[in-house]
């Protein structure tokens, strides 16, 4: 699949419009359509689209680095966090944040918060 194939089925995947595309990173719509027909938009257009769309040349291209493998679960996972608004990734995180530190509490170090008159 191309780059523009495959950006177009993110675009609808996240329900983004080409005309929200357009206007958001200052691009033509004739531009954009003649991607949508087969020409191929230049590197620094193509990275500006990456960018707005919060992806990686990686996930584009299927560069595989084997320090950085997904399992299914974890790439389900990111891939919903992307969909989300700014607001609602922010209120994700805290809600892991609260998840994490009570399946992982911070180790008491055995300091008091009280001072001791000795």
């Amino acid at each position: 699949m191309e780059f523009t194939e495959k950006i177009l089925q993110i675009m609808d995947k996240r329900g983004i419009t080409a005309y929200e595309i357009c206007k958001n990173l200052n691009i033509s719509n004739t531009t954009f359509s003649s991607w949508k027909k087969g020409s191929k938009p230049s590197i620094d257009k193509a990275v500006e689209i990456l960018r707005y769309l919060q992806l990686s040349a990686d996930e584009i291209f299927e560069i595989k680095n084997s320090k950085v493998l997904q399992s299914e679960d974890e790439a389900k996972l990111l891939e919903y966090f992307r969909c989300l608004t700014e607001r609602d990734k922010i209120k994700e995180l805290t809600r892991l944040e609260t998840i994490i530190e009570e399946c992982y509490p911070k180790p008491n170090t055995g300091k008091s918060s009280e001072s001791k008159i000795g």
